[in-house]
């Protein structure tokens, strides 16, 4: 986990996915599925918080604070109630049904404001790792200003924005965009300048961030210029799904 200093009042959180062939679910004899948690609420507080889904099994739980992500967790499927809740007084901070299918995975960011938190959920298309060569990228947009708009640019570490390649078209507010994907060129893994742009109200930029062939990557940007934290933050971590 690293963090780095960014020009703009939003978060951009960088998560990795790693996939190849069939997913390593569980050795257990229940239906289950995969499901990673962001935590990107714009609440000027912070607290931390403690995630779990109702269950009979406790597979999953742990506390995600502003900025983190649970890597992906064995659940069981079936209609689930994911909830958040405050670790300093122990209210809840946010409780929702998701329909978890067998064998599918998924990822819930927490996203909203202060007196109105919200999730967006989806699932993840990670079942197969991208070709040799090959590598997938994503925006996972959860900035609360009204308007958001969001590009994602890339070029090779040390470049100028004006040397950048266009990854991601516009993805506005509170929604995940396709994955699409990039040759990676003849290096296997190489480091970038990655750029989020909100075009004439926000710019984000990451330096050195690894892409390496064979896997996809989520870019979540969070936080809001208007409300909440007004804060400018850069955190980058990998997540890595086991599959066999």
């Amino acid at each position: 986990y690293n963090y780095i200093k960014g020009a703009a009042i939003a978060a951009l959180l960088v998560s990795a996915f790693v996939s190849c062939k069939k997913p390593e679910i569980t050795s257990e004899n229940f239906l289950a599925a995969n499901i990673a948690v962001m935590n990107a609420w714009n609440n000027e507080d912070q607290p931390d918080l403690n995630f779990s889904i109702d269950t009979s099994k406790k597979l999953h739980f742990g506390v995600v604070n502003y900025g983190r992500q649970l890597d992906y967790l064995v659940v069981n499927a079936g209609n689930r109630t994911v909830k958040f809740v405050n670790t300093n007084d122990g209210s809840t901070a946010f409780e929702n049904p998701v329909n978890l299918e067998s064998k599918k995975i998924y990822s819930l960011f927490l996203t909203g404001t202060k007196i109105a938190p919200d999730v967006v959920f989806v699932e993840d298309d990670v079942a197969t790792e991208p070709a040799v060569g090959k590598y997938r990228i994503r925006i996972a947009n959860m900035v609360t200003d009204a308007g958001s708009q969001y590009e994602l640019f890339a070029a090779k570490d040390g470049q100028a924005l004006a040397l950048a390649q266009k990854l991601v078209s516009s993805t506005t507010g509170k929604s995940v965009s396709a994955f699409a994907e990039y040759a990676s060129g003849p290096n296997p893994e190489q480091r970038f300048s990655v750029w989020a742009i909100n075009a004439g109200k926000d710019t984000l930029q990451a330096d050195r961030v690894l892409l390496t062939s064979q896997k996809a990557y989520t870019f979540t940007i969070s936080g809001g210029k208007t409300e909440g934290l007004k804060t400018t933050s850069l955190n980058s971590f990998t997540n890595v799904l086991p599959f066999r």
